[in-house]
Order: structure tokens, then sequence, then C-alpha cells
């Protein structure tokens, strides 16, 4: 279309009228298109100002013109104060994931370090959830790799145990852990509890950033040792100020410590663009200890201003994950009064927010634009790499462009039990994560694999599908001549998918990796690909992906089913007793093994319960 035609129906755009007699009150607006399906979501001060802006061409980016070109229908939200809005907005582009906002990518919980706190000897683990088990945590983390970076090097300070309840109780000699340096088996008795103890109150210093008060206890410690002769003891002493003073020197942030020595708490987030590609970067400091960082790749991201994109960042995902008394960031965001403002209210504490110009915080700046720059050059590199893998598939196929989406599916069961479908996304920028989606076989008389793909196809791509409207480039399938048949029939009952090329990818024989075939609609023989090319590489790891998450389904499936029938059907055992009797004893066996005393230790398991449970695992 015609910029000048463009801009002529933006102008007499039939919402237009509908925006013009909006309140002039704070809330949220939605844009849908003529089915329903929001386009866009954003928050306003006033919406009758903001939502009437979008209908002059001018101010717009094409991004947000093609967005009002292709909008049907308006709804808003009025709320009652501004900050209400800002964070419902946020709520709506959570739930909505409208194509065209700038998205975050972001719907994994945090893990934690966890210190239990109801054994004798505290367990030190990798939590991630919704922290109700009793004890201490220390996090978030920004990723799980991060986190176990750092727990490897705790483990060489503070050699504390992480295996389960169970498996202490059970156990009879040290484990690989103890071996290795990195356990002192307090489940064998090689150390006293005294001794465990003050490991415990050490760590929780470090990991509260109270080095100082840390170092100079160990130090007066070992003199102390020394004066008395204890020479063995001060320089175990010795040996332990050395190792923690190494850490700290490694993981410290050289910052001015907050009240009574406790190390800082901060976030840095830097946002970048290069080549269109946009990211942002963040940094979590707690306790003046530098736990990692997080690159961010927002969808949507290409055309935005970074102040606004960086405040797109803050607003959603501070919504979701509750913020440190201090933010600094690279840029000021545009309405920073009104983001600290709602963040505060959220989460009733005072949050800062700003952009550091000179002093001992430049640095962390730095740092963030380092590596956020760094994050940059590799996600090109491996977008080039995609890119090139597809446009060689592309012509392979025949296909007249880069196929930009491709959707695969497998089926997954055992002995035709628990039978499930999956199907994976994949595009120029990867695996699309959230498109994937997950199909329980629901006629469970369907006899093999082919029926079952059948049904699976059919649920996606079939008349009524919740993402009918949404068309894939390429359909791969995992099996062979008999599913692409099946796929042949499905796509041929839907007229939009005329255009879309359909393949399935067989199992060499004797299954051999390396050896698969390619068997192409239309084609009479299957194509044979060298096992060292790129497109082999690709087609192998878009299959690797969907079988991995057919069969954790599946998994799921058959683990839920199995627990079900044994456990809650028992009366008084809902989901978070099994739950506590699983953690406690490890498994159904052992449950199964364990006595009425055993089984009435554990939380919320009465005597009475005890006895019930016995009598019915007893009469399997």
């Amino acid at each position: 279309m015609d910029p000048q035609e463009e801009s002529l129906e933006l102008v007499q755009h039939p919402l237009r009228e509908q925006a013009v007699n909006l309140p002039a009150r704070p809330g949220v607006y939605r844009f849908l298109d003529g089915a329903g399906v929001v386009l866009y979501v954003g928050k306003a001060k006033d919406l009758r100002r903001r939502v009437s802006s979008y209908f002059v061409p001018q101010r717009l980016s094409l991004r947000i013109q093609l967005m009002v070109s292709r909008a049907r229908a308006l709804e808003i939200t009025v709320t009652n104060t501004e900050n209400e809005a800002l964070i419902l907005e946020a709520n709506l582009i959570k739930r909505y994931r409208p194509r065209f906002n700038v998205l975050l990518r972001d719907d994994k919980s945090y893990p934690y370090l966890h210190l239990s706190e109801d054994h004798d000897f505290p367990r030190l683990s990798i939590y991630r959830g919704d922290r109700r088990e009793k004890g201490r945590y220390f996090g978030p983390y920004p990723s799980t790799t991060a986190l176990r970076e750092t727990l490897k090097w705790l483990q060489r300070v503070f050699p504390l145990r992480q295996c389960e309840d169970s498996d202490f109780s059970r156990r009879q000699r040290p484990c690989l852990q103890h071996q290795i340096g990195r356990c002192a088996a307090p489940c064998c008795h090689l150390t006293s509890q005294e001794r465990y103890g003050e490991w415990i109150r050490e760590l929780v210093l470090f990991l509260e950033g109270r080095d100082r008060q840390l170092l100079s206890r160990l130090e007066e410690s070992m003199w102390q040792a020394a004066a008395t002769n204890q020479f063995e003891e001060a320089a175990r002493l010795r040996d332990r100020l050395h190792a923690i003073g190494q850490v700290v020197e490694k993981r410290k942030v050289q910052l001015t410590a907050g009240k009574g020595g406790q190390g800082i708490d901060l976030d840095v987030v830097y946002v970048a663009r290069l080549n269109e590609v946009t990211v942002v970067e963040l940094f979590m400091i707690r306790g003046g200890l530098n736990l990692g960082n997080r690159s961010f790749f927002p969808e949507n991201a290409a055309e935005g201003e970074l102040p606004q994109i960086l405040a797109s960042f803050l607003g959603q995902y501070y919504s979701r994950h509750q913020p440190p008394a201090e933010v600094l960031v690279s840029h000021d965001p545009p309405e920073k009064s009104w983001l600290l403002a709602a963040l505060t209210q959220q989460w009733e504490k005072s949050v800062s927010l700003h952009r550091p110009l000179r002093g001992e915080k430049v640095h962390l700046m730095t740092m963030a634009e380092n590596n956020a720059m760094d994050a940059l050059q590799r996600k090109l590199g491996t977008l080039r790499g995609m890119s090139e893998q597809l446009a060689g598939l592309a012509a392979l196929l025949e296909m007249k462009h880069i196929p930009k989406r491709v959707e695969a599916f497998d089926i997954s069961h055992h002995q035709s039990d628990s039978a499930v479908g999956a199907m994976v996304v994949f595009g120029v920028e990867g695996f699309q994560r959230d498109h994937y989606r997950r199909y329980a076989i629901q006629d469970i008389s369907l006899p093999d694999d082919t029926t079952r793909m059948e049904e699976v196809l059919f649920r996606r791509y079939g008349q009524g599908s919740k993402e009918e409207g949404v068309v894939p480039d390429l359909i791969l399938l995992d099996g062979g001549e008999a599913q692409l048949a099946v796929g042949q029939r499905v796509v041929a009952q839907s007229p939009v998918l005329s255009q879309v090329v359909l393949c399935a990818f067989a199992k060499g024989p004797q299954r051999k990796i390396g050896k698969e075939r390619l068997f192409v609609a239309g084609s009479a023989t299957p194509l044979i690909l060298d096992p060292h090319s790129p497109i082999m590489f690709l087609l192998q790891n878009i299959r690797d992906e969907v079988h991995r998450f057919a069969i954790n389904y599946h998994r799921a499936k058959k683990g839920s089913s199995i627990t079900h029938s044994r456990l809650e059907e028992i009366p008084g055992v809902g989901a978070a007793r099994k739950k506590a009797l699983l953690r406690h004893f490890g498994s159904l066996a052992a449950i199964r093994q364990a006595g009425e005393e055993a089984l009435s230790q554990v939380t919320g398991i009465s005597r009475e319960l005890a006895q019930k449970i016995c009598s019915y695992l007893q009469q399997e």
C-alpha cells in the first residue's frame, strides 16, 4: 500500500471516532483484530489523548502503523490511579502476549540458594519455586548456570551437604562429594554438629555480604588458637581465611557497604542494539556479591527507541520479580516517576532508579555494556548460522522463500500407555518455546503412532483449532511414509495450507544417526542427505527437540497417573501430603516399606492417616 494511502486510512479509521469519545482518565487500552485477537496493549494517564494519537500517522513507527491498520476493535479498562494502569498493562501483556508489543521472554521463576532449618545438619541446595519450604533463601540468581557456579566455589569453602534427607538417613559410607572435598560427610558422623553449625554461621555471614565481619572473626579465632598452642586448629583456620579471602576478591563488588556493614543490593540494567537486534543485559548484585548476569532479547524491539524499550522491560520484569532497593540503568526511561511510583505501590518498598554518570558505580555500567555487546555479537552469529541453514533447507525443498516458521510433530508413549503428541516451533531466531504445544491423545483406542499423529495434526490444523490463523511455512513430522500420508490427508482439508511444504524425517536403518531419510510430499523417492551437512544437522536438531519435548510430557503424564493411583486415592492424602511423603522417603517403594511410626514423622501425616496409608499400600 502506498504510504499516503495508508496515512489516509489511519486518519479515516473507524476506531478514530471511538477514541475521541473515550474518558480523559487513566487506564489500559487494547487494540484487537477482526477475530478478537489482542494486537497491542498500552497504558495511559489520559485514555482519550493517548489512544487518539494512534490515528496521527506522522507520530507512529511503521510497526505501530501496521498494527492500527489491522485493528478492528478497541477495548479499555479505566483504573482509579495511574499506578494501577501500569501494573495492569504488564499483567495483560503477560497474559495475551500481543504480537505488536515489545515482549519480554521471561516465563521461568528464578533460582535461589536454599538453606534448610529443620535438620541437625542443614542442607544447602538449589531451589526454584514458590519458596514455601522452611529455611533461609539467598538470591535470586539470574540463571541456574550462575547459581551452579556459585555453589561450586561455595562447596570448596563450606563443605555442607546437598543430598536429600532420605539419602542422608540411609547412607552408610561417604559419597563422591566427600571424596573430592566438597562435603564433610555428616551422614557418616565424620564431622561434629558443632563444627557443622560453625560453617553454617560463616556461610550466612558470607551470603549476607558481611564478609569483613566473617574474616575478622576467623582471624581472631586463628590467633587465639595459636596463642593456646592449638597449632593444627590455627592452621585450619588460616587455610579457611585464605580460601574465603580468595572468593571474596573474585566475586565481591567494591561498593560502599550498606547499613551495619552489610553488602549492598542492586540490579544493573543495560540496553543496547546492533544490526536491528536489541539486548537487555541484567546483572544482579546481592549482599555486595555479583550473582551473575542474564541476557534478554525482547521481541518487536527493532524499531523502538532504547529508552522506551528499557521502560517496557522494567515494567514487565519488575511486575513479576521484586526489585532491589536500587536499580542502575543505561538510559533514563520515559515517565520514570510514574514507573517508580507503581513499583513502590506494588512491592510496598522504596525503589530508586537512576543512571550513574560518575563515581564507583560507573564501572558496573561498563561491565554491563561489555557483556551486552558480547551477547549481541554471539546472537548475531547464531542468527546468521540459522539463516544459512534455513536457506539451504529452502533450496533443497525448492521453496520460494526461507521458512520463517517450521512446526515439527512427534508422538510419545510406552506400550500405548499415556500416549501424547507434541509440537515445537523453529524460526530464524531459533526455537520459539512460547509456541510449543502439547496434545494428550484423546482417543485411547487408536492402534498406532500413525493414527495418533493424524489426531494431533487435525487438532492443530483442522477447523475450530485455537491457532487456525497461524500458518507455518514447513511442517516436519517425525516418521516415514505412513506419517507423511496422514499429514497429506489433513493438509488437503485446509485451503490455507495449500502452499505449506510437508515433510517426514525418518530414522535410518537400525536407527543409525546420519542415515536418516527425508520424505517430501509430492516426491516419489526420499532425499538422502549428507550426514555432515548443515541441513542434516538442522533437521536432527529440530527432531531431537520435539522428541525431548514429547518424552518429557509423556513422562510427566505417566508419573502423574502412577502417583495419583497409589497415593491420592487414599482418603486424606492430597497433592501436598503426597509431595511431602515422596520428598521424605524418596520413592513409592520406600513409602510402602515404611511403618506407621516412620510415616507419622512426616509433616502433615497423623498417626491415624499413617495407619490408613499402610493399610492401603499393603493391599496392593
